[in-house]
C-alpha cells in the first residue's frame, strides 16, 4: 500500500492518513464522497462501532470482546467553515470510545455518500461505564460544550488526497 500524509497535527482536523491499497479487494465498492455543501441542521446517518454496545460473548469456549455495529440518524449541529470549505463538524450522533474513524453519510440510503470521519466525542469516562455495566447507551440533549460528537468532513485537503488515491 502507500499513504497519502495529512498536512500536520497543528490543528486536530488535520489528524488523518490516506491509504492506498496495493490489490483491489473483491466485492467492495467505495464509496461515494461527491462534493455536497455540509450545513448545520442537515440530517445525517452515522455508522460504526463503539464501546457503547460492546458486549462479552462466549466464542468457541473464550469470553470475547465483541462491537456490535451500529447505525442512527442524527443531525449536523454546528460545521465550521474555513475559505468556503468545510474543515469541522459537531453532531448530535451517538459515539464513544472506538468510534473514531467511523463514517458520517448523507442519508441517501440509495447511493450512500460518505461526507465525514468520526473524530472524537464528549461522552466521559463515568459514562461509558455506566454504559458497559447496563448495556445501554447514553444519551443526552446535544450541548455544543458538553455532549457532542466530533467529525471531520470529506473536504479540502483530505478529500483531494483521497481522490488522489483513487487514481
Amino acid at each position: 500500500s502507500s499513504g497519502f500524509s495529512c498536512p500536520g497535527p497543528e490543528r486536530s482536523y488535520n489528524e488523518w492518513s490516506v491509504l492506498k491499497l496495493s490489490e483491489s479487494i473483491d466485492d467492495i465498492e467505495p464509496y461515494n464522497i461527491d462534493k455536497k455543501p455540509l450545513h448545520s441542521g442537515q440530517k445525517v446517518v452515522a455508522a460504526g462501532w463503539s464501546s457503547d454496545f460492546r458486549r462479552i460473548e462466549k466464542i468457541d469456549g473464550k469470553l470475547t470482546f465483541r462491537f456490535i455495529k451500529h447505525i442512527g440518524d442524527c443531525t449536523a449541529k454546528s460545521v465550521l467553515v474555513d475559505k468556503g470549505i468545510p474543515y469541522f463538524m459537531l453532531t448530535n450522533c451517538d459515539g464513544s470510545t472506538h468510534t473514531s474513524g467511523s463514517g458520517l453519510f448523507d442519508g441517501n440510503y440509495d447511493h450512500n455518500t460518505l461526507i465525514a470521519i468520526h473524530a472524537g466525542s464528549s461522552q466521559s469516562d463515568k459514562d461509558a461505564e455506566r454504559s458497559l455495566e447496563t448495556g445501554i447507551p447514553i444519551r443526552h440533549p446535544f450541548n455544543e460544550r458538553t455532549w457532542y460528537s466530533v467529525y471531520i468532513p470529506i473536504a479540502g485537503e483530505l478529500r483531494s488526497a483521497i481522490v488522489d488515491a483513487a487514481r
